[in-house]
């Protein structure tokens, strides 16, 4: 923003955002040889596809309710 062009200077925030964190969303590392082992493969993929969403979904909700808290502290 532009201070010129400003009424009042911003604030800074100073609030810090502490949501979970996960090293489970990389590319999965197989070598398929046989069927089974592409079985095995497409099991592990999937497995991490459901950690991975999952931890999506914690980091975009707690991201969401810092943002409403922070909007309602605001407000107030």
């Amino acid at each position: 923003m532009l201070l010129a062009c400003s009424t009042t200077e911003p604030k800074p925030n100073n609030l810090r955002l502490i949501c979970p964190q996960t090293t489970e969303c990389r590319a999965l590392s197989v070598n398929i040889r046989t069927n089974g082992d592409l079985a095995d493969g497409l099991n592990q993929a999937l497995d991490r596809l459901e950690i991975c969403t999952t931890a999506y979904t914690a980091v975009n909700k707690c991201i969401t309710d810092f943002n409403n808290q922070n909007g309602n502290q605001k407000e107030n």
